[in-house]
């Protein structure tokens, strides 16, 4: 009974760790930051088109899986006629993997491939004042 109760109290001691871990190493990465951009050309970011804009990219972690969203920034007004989604609307929430840099990085960059049929997908992503690389996730095709 006092091994089954020592396993116990180590389990229990682990599983309480883990999100301090990961809060440690989200704050060692400066984690957490907003990078704004324009998107002047239609490009994907998981299964969501985006069009071109502006848009605002944030980290989010959950359970241990890790996430960035993207937001409009603004409406476009043309001719009289509103275009887009409101500001601050969830527009794309993808999974992503954390590639930790060697220092914070001192812009908000995009990384984007061509696909076979000439579109735009956006690879990675790098928030200024975060030391972290965003790689997204692939969709599973068909």
């Amino acid at each position: 009974m006092n091994r089954t109760c020592q396993i116990a109290v180590g389990f229990l001691a682990a599983v309480m760790l883990i999100p301090a871990l990961a809060s440690a190493q989200g704050k060692a990465l400066a984690l957490g930051k907003n990078g704004d951009l324009e998107l002047t050309a239609v490009a994907s970011i998981g299964p969501t088109t985006l069009q071109p804009g502006h848009y605002r990219l944030q980290y989010y972690e959950q359970d241990g899986r890790h996430y960035l969203i993207v937001k409009a920034r603004r409406e476009e007004r043309r001719g009289g006629r509103r275009y887009g989604v409101g500001s601050g609307t969830e527009v794309a929430r993808v999974e992503c993997m954390l590639i930790p840099l060697g220092q914070k990085s001192s812009d908000t960059r995009l990384f984007l491939k061509t696909d076979p049929d000439g579109t735009s997908r956006i690879t990675q992503v790098r928030i200024q004042g975060e030391a972290a690389a965003h790689v997204i996730a692939l969709e599973p095709k068909g």
